[in-house]
């Protein structure tokens, strides 16, 4: 099985794109006032950034080269740092550094899970779509 080089693939700037939604969504999520039911799990709020930073990851992994994963790595904390900043001037919600611990777990999490092969995602997709 040939893997492209995020470069090569077909439809890389559909998936960057899909990427810039998913950081635009992350951003709306943690910006909204938070007006539903408490939820039932103990640290659900960290599971959640947690995963969402895995997401962030796993995705952007398969459409920058391997080399620039720890600038990836970088910028993904720093938009979490961010989020948090803009949560504390929003007046409703709060700033956590054990958000940004949260954001750094999962960014960890999907690094592992790139190294592991995920990372060629798109790869995949492409192929399964019978695009190359």
């Amino acid at each position: 099985m040939h893997i492209l080089s995020p470069d090569q693939l077909r439809y890389r700037p559909y998936w960057v794109a899909g990427g810039v939604v998913l950081l635009s969504v992350v951003l709306a999520l943690s910006l909204v006032p938070y007006t539903g039911p408490d939820l039932p799990v103990t640290f659900a709020d960290k599971i959640a950034h947690m995963l969402a930073f895995t997401a962030l990851i796993v995705w952007f992994s398969s459409v920058v080269p391997q080399s620039r994963w720890p600038s990836l790595f970088g910028l993904l904390l720093t938009y979490g740092v961010f989020i948090e900043v803009m949560q504390f001037f929003t007046g409703y919600r709060v700033m956590e550094w054990g958000d940004i611990v949260a954001d750094a777990g999962g960014l960890i999490l999907g690094w592992y899970m790139n190294k592991a092969g995920l990372a060629n995602w798109a790869n995949w997709v492409e192929r399964l779509l019978g695009v190359r």
